[in-house]
C-alpha cells in the first residue's frame, strides 16, 4: 500500500483507485469533515497516533515543478520509509504526516533550515512552507491543518529570506490577535513624517520611519489586501504633498495606476517598503541638488543603510542621475577606493562588530551583512582582516579575558 498520493494533473500519472480514495480521505481529514471510524483508519494504515499537517508553496509565489516540492524532499531517501499523504491544489501542496518517522523528518528539515537557510542556488531555495502542531488523535488533524493555513496566510508579512513559519510563529500570531486593527488615519501621520525626512534630506530618518511602518503593519490585525490599500493611500498622500511643495520638479510623474501595479505586483511587505525607500531616495536627490559632494554623501549614506542588499553601481546610478561609469569615477576620486571595495569594507566592519558583540553563527552574520555565500564571506574577511571570522572572534574573546 502506498501513502504517497497526489491530485491528478497534466504532469503526473493517472491515479489508481486506491490513490484516489486516500487523497479524498486526506482532504476529509484536513477539512474537518466527519472523521472515519478507527476500524477504517486502521484498514488504511493510518492509526499510528502521530499526525501533522504541512502546507507548502513557492517562495515569492514561484510555481514549483514536480520533483522540487516539499513532498519530494521528505521522500528523498527511500530507505527512511517516510509515510505521508499529500495532494497539490492551486499552487499549494497539502501534506499529512502519518507517523513519528515523518514528523521527525520534517523536524530535522526545519532545524537545518533555521540554522542554515538554503542558499539561492539551492535546489529547494524556492520552497516556502508552514506547519501546524503534532496531534495524536485523527479528529484533531483539522486543528493542525487550520494552524498551518493561518500561518500560510501570513506569508506576505514574512521577513526577507524567511522560508518557514511554524509553532513559534503561531504563538506570535495568537498574541497578535490582541493587537489593534489597522488604523487608516495613521497614513496621514506617516505621510507627515516621511515628508519631513525627505525635505531634510535625512536618509537615516527615512529608514527609521519606513522600518516603523513595516513593524506597525506586521503586528496589526489586518490582511494583505488592507495593507496594500493602506500603502497605496500613503504613497498617494506623500506624492501629492511633494508635488505641492516642489511643483517645478519632476517628482512621481507616473500615473496612479502605475504605482497601484507596482504595489500589487509585490509578494511581500518588505518588498513594498524597499520600493518606497528607493522612490523617496530619488526624490531626495532631485530636491537636494546634483552636486558631486551631495551625490557622494548620498551614496555613502545609502550604502551605510543598505549594505545588506545587493549593491551595484549599475543599479544605483539611475537613483542619482548619473551613468554607472561616471558615477564610479566620482566615487573613486572622492573616497579613494572603487565602489565594490568600499561596500566590502563596510560589510566587513559591520561583521567585525557582530562577531565581537554576540554569539551569532558565522553563516548568519554573513547573511546579515549582505553575503549570501558563507564561503565568499570567509574569503572576503580573510582578505581584509588577515584571519578567518572564527579566529577574529576567538582573538577578541581571549584579549578580553586577559584584560
Amino acid at each position: 500500500m502506498t501513502d504517497n498520493i497526489t491530485t491528478k494533473d497534466a504532469e503526473e500519472p493517472v491515479e489508481s483507485m486506491e490513490e484516489w480514495m486516500q487523497r479524498h480521505l486526506t482532504r476529509d481529514l484536513l477539512w474537518t469533515l466527519p472523521v472515519p471510524s478507527r476500524a477504517f483508519l486502521k484498514e488504511m494504515g493510518w492509526n499510528n497516533g502521530c499526525y501533522q499537517v504541512v502546507v507548502s508553496t513557492g517562495y515569492k509565489k514561484k510555481k514549483l515543478a514536480k520533483g522540487y516540492r516539499l513532498s519530494d524532499m521528505l521522500l528523498l531517501n527511500k530507505n527512511e520509509n517516510i509515510r505521508i499523504s499529500y495532494y497539490y491544489d492551486s499552487g499549494f501542496e497539502f501534506i499529512l504526516l502519518l507517523d513519528r518517522v515523518a514528523v521527525n523528518k520534517l523536524d530535522s528539515i526545519v532545524k537545518h533550515w533555521k540554522s542554515m537557510p538554503p542558499q539561492e542556488n539551492s535546489v529547494f531555495y524556492d520552497l516556502f512552507f508552514s506547519y501546524g502542531r503534532v496531534v495524536s488523535d485523527p479528529k484533531d488533524i483539522g486543528i493542525s491543518y487550520n494552524q498551518a493555513r493561518k500561518l500560510m496566510d501570513r506569508q506576505f508579512f514574512s521577513q526577507k529570506g524567511e522560508h518557514i513559519l511554524g509553532t513559534a510563529e503561531m504563538e506570535l500570531l495568537e498574541e497578535m490577535q490582541t493587537h489593534e486593527e489597522l488604523d487608516v488615519e495613521k497614513a496621514d501621520e506617516y505621510c507627515d513624517l516621511l515628508f519631513s525626512s525627505v525635505q531634510a534630506i535625512n536618509h537615516s530618518k527615512l529608514t527609521e520611519i519606513l522600518d516603523d511602518i513595516y513593524s506597525y503593519l506586521s503586528y496589526c490585525k489586518t490582511t494583505e489586501e488592507q495593507v496594500k490599500l493602506f500603502l497605496l493611500d500613503l504613497f498617494m498622500l506623500i506624492r501629492e504633498k511633494l508635488h505641492a511643495a516642489y511643483s517645478g520638479d519632476k517628482i512621481f510623474e507616473e500615473s496612479t495606476r502605475y504605482y497601484l501595479n507596482v504595489i500589487y505586483s509585490k509578494n511581500y511587505l518588505y518588498e513594498i517598503i524597499e520600493t518606497f525607500r528607493d522612490s523617496l531616495e530619488v526624490v531626495m536627490y532631485i530636491i537636494g541638488g546634483p552636486s558631486r559632494d551631495n551625490v557622494l554623501n548620498d551614496i555613502l549614506n545609502y550604502v551605510a543603510h543598505n549594505y545588506d542588499r545587493s549593491l551595484k553601481l549599475e543599479t544605483l546610478a539611475p537613483l542619482f542621475g548619473y551613468n554607472s561609469a561616471y558615477l564610479g569615477k566620482i566615487f573613486r576620486k572622492g573616497v579613494g577606493v572603487p565602489f565594490t571595495r568600499y561596500v566590502d569594507m563596510v560589510r566587513i566592519e559591520r561583521a567585525k562588530e557582530l562577531l565581537m558583540r554576540g554569539n551569532d553563527k558565522v553563516y548568519k552574520i554573513s547573511e546579515t551583512v549582505g553575503y549570501h555565500s558563507v564561503d565568499y564571506f570567509h574569503r572576503k574577511f580573510q582578505k581584509y582582516v588577515g584571519m578567518s571570522p572564527a579566529e577574529y572572534r576567538r582573538n577578541y574573546l581571549e584579549t578580553g579575558r586577559e584584560e
